[in-house]
């Protein structure tokens, strides 16, 4: 008998406020996946004390042990059932759960706020990628694909080269910030305002809705912190911000390719007129 089942034969043992919590998850499995009891709270508009008390009336500690043994259910594919966790359910369960956490990414995104990104780094003359010590390793992931869509940046975690080049970055000029707390350099306050005030455009992305960065940005791009339970916080931090930044890179991919069907309508014989599609699909 799998959890959700179990949740339904055991009805009759609930309170009135367990009995919603278990109609409510058993409706929404997906929301308890990678998420805290806060945010299924949230969620679902019921108390995390409920919540709680329910997987406890189960038989489990709490809502963490509740919650990987949903995880396992929901995202292994039944491999656990079929004959123990082997290699390709151990990699089906991997791709799962990411595919969960990149879906919650995505759904947080500001598509607007995506768009002005992207066509920021697509029309400036001069690009720079900031990012220290593990962040640096996304700052390299974002220089790579921008370098690959033909944008040249210069990309460094040495905060002497940061003062440098803050202080030729000018108008139109594009600066992003990376940092997973949001308070990695002290200096990055004074830099980022340097680089507003000479006319440039300071995009801070980040996990910390509280970081003293953000209101010396010009947009600052805060991102879900996912908890899946099984990693730790740098992980989550680490994957939230790589995906985040492939949904940027297929973003500018994309302006780059519009642009370039304009420049063939423009140039096109019979002066433009080469017809395409009512409504365009991405």
């Amino acid at each position: 008998m799998d959890l959700i089942e179990r949740m339904k034969s055991q009805e009759g043992n609930f309170t009135e406020s367990e009995l919603a919590v278990a109609r409510y998850i058993a409706g929404h499995p997906m929301d308890v996946v990678g998420n805290t009891v806060s945010k299924v709270s949230e969620l679902s508009g019921l108390s995390a004390a409920a919540i709680v008390r329910m997987c406890q009336r189960m038989g489990y500690s709490g809502f963490s042990e509740f919650r990987f043994e949903m995880d396992r259910q929901l995202l292994s594919n039944g491999t656990q059932e079929e004959g123990g966790a082997n290699e390709g359910g151990l990699l089906s369960r991997f791709v799962n759960i990411n595919a969960v956490q990149l879906r919650k990414v995505a759904e947080a995104v500001d598509a607007s706020l995506l768009n002005h990104v992207a066509a920021s780094l697509c029309a400036a003359p001069r690009v720079a990628v900031w990012g220290v010590d593990r962040m640096y390793e996304r700052a390299l992931q974002l220089s790579a694909g921008l370098m690959h869509a033909g944008i040249f940046n210069s990309v460094t975690n040495d905060t002497t080269v940061m003062d440098d080049v803050a202080s030729i970055l000018g108008k139109g000029d594009v600066c992003v910030v990376i940092s997973q707390k949001g308070r990695d350099y002290d200096a990055y306050a004074l830099l980022m305002d340097a680089i507003r005030e000479n006319g440039g455009e300071v995009f801070f992305v980040t996990v910390n809705a509280r970081s003293q960065f953000i209101s010396h940005a010009s947009n600052a791009i805060v991102l879900p912190s996912i908890m899946n339970g099984r990693r730790s916080d740098l992980a989550d931090a680490q994957l939230t911000i790589y995906m985040y930044l492939e949904i940027l890179l297929d973003e500018v991919a994309y302006l780059q390719s519009k642009a370039e069907g304009a420049n063939d309508d423009t140039s096109a014989p019979d002066g433009g007129a080469n017809p395409r599609p009512e409504k365009e699909e991405r």
